[in-house]
């Protein structure tokens, strides 16, 4: 085999790293680790996630098309910016999102209710371990599962794109709230309480009330985010102070 040729083996290792370098920089992006607006040097990359150049160019590609990286002509890749302009359009999307999940949402859907259980246990056990960036994911799968359950493939696709940023967002939210609390702060109470009636609407097959406790829970999110910003009276969002 010539030194060009590539056995399938080779290819699945390569498209393992590829992921292993999405993943990790997937999460550096949304723990904040590498804050928004910066600059993402090649040559930096390689060696915070010791993989090859072809991977961390795959993920670079792969999260430029989830909306948390752009790229600026000639000057390279950045980390997409979060101002509070495009935070409050990600949170009115984010809304509308919701209600037509809520709307068209197929309560007959195979396995909805138990994987929607199984998902919520995810959220509190990371919730109680007070581990944000898992809990972003375990609420991302979470309302994934919902998408998935209206059988759209054009609302679950709007849904899953809205989910990925705003877990960006809201990994922000919490690690703010917990900062600027006094330790003692229930920060996952009412978003667990709103999948427990999530859940329970579907189970009854209830559409006006699962539309109202959807719209609320997206609500919650854009009341935290505002109290938030009022209560340490900043005009632009600052990722960097908390």
């Amino acid at each position: 085999m010539s030194e060009s040729a590539s056995s399938p083996n080779d290819a699945g290792d390569r498209m393992s790293l590829a992921d292993r370098a999405t993943d990790m920089l997937r999460d550096r992006i949304l723990e904040l680790t590498l804050e928004p607006g910066l600059r993402l040097d090649e040559r930096s990359l390689l060696e915070m996630f010791d993989v090859g150049r072809t991977p961390i160019r795959e993920a670079l590609n792969r999260l430029m098309s989830e909306g948390l990286i752009s790229a600026r002509g000639t000057r390279g890749f950045f980390v997409a910016p979060m101002d509070l302009e495009n935070a409050m359009q990600l949170l009115d999307a984010y809304l509308m999102a919701e209600r037509m999940v809520s709307a068209r949402l197929r309560f007959d859907h195979p396995g909805l209710v138990p994987g929607l259980e199984e998902l919520d246990r995810e959220f509190r056990s990371h919730s109680a371990a007070d581990d944000l960036l898992n809990v972003t994911a375990a609420n991302a799968a979470f309302h994934h599962a919902l998408a998935e359950a209206t059988e759209n493939t054009h609302i679950q696709q709007f849904s899953d794109h809205l989910h990925r940023l705003a877990r960006r967002l809201s990994y922000y939210t919490y690690r703010a709230e917990k900062s600027m609390s006094d330790g003692r702060a229930r920060l996952f109470d009412q978003p667990s309480e709103d999948h427990r009636q999530i859940i329970d609407a579907i189970r009854s097959e209830d559409r006006h009330t699962l539309m109202a406790v959807m719209t609320r829970h997206a609500g919650l999110f854009r009341s935290r985010l505002s109290r938030l910003i009022e209560g340490t009276m900043q005009s632009e969002i600052d990722f960097e102070t908390v």
